[in-house]
């Protein structure tokens, strides 16, 4: 399958909205930028998880994106996580659990390979998940 072109995660929802659209499938960006839902029929299923695979196979994530994140990336990543995206739970009257220490956080990380978040101890809602989309700016090298 030939490679369409690489995305950043900001631009997956419109790309894959416009690809499944090729395969018949109506899909809905959730307003992030890289989430999106889909309709259709439960008989319908394997089309639509082929055709995802396939819009997913020609408009990949680039190559910076799939790479473990380096030291500086998971130092910005638990400031924005403490910071701004606990902020914006608590400006929607959520009470995000206590972060762990930037140590805990790192080594968790290296040893899972999961980000802790601070919306990881609230229930699972919608409304908040703005509050996490990591800016891509947070994730790559100032320098791409």
């Amino acid at each position: 399958m030939e490679v369409v072109r690489e995305v950043r995660p900001e631009e997956t929802a419109e790309v894959m909205e416009d690809c499944l659209a090729e395969f018949g499938f109506d899909v809905t960006g959730d307003g992030s930028g890289n989430g999106f839902a889909a309709e259709y029929p439960s008989e319908q299923r394997q089309a639509f998880n082929d055709a995802s695979y396939i819009c997913t196979a020609r408009y990949p994530l680039l190559p910076v994106f799939y790479q473990p994140y380096n030291e500086e990336a998971l130092n910005r990543l638990y400031d924005y996580f403490v910071g701004e995206s606990t902020t914006c739970l608590r400006e929607r009257g959520l009470l995000p659990g206590e972060p762990p220490t930037r140590a805990r956080f790192v080594e968790n990380y290296r040893s899972t390979g999961t980000l802790w978040t601070p919306a990881d101890d609230l229930e699972a809602s919608t409304g908040f998940e703005d509050c996490l989309n990591i800016p891509s700016d947070l994730i790559l090298p100032a320098d791409r």
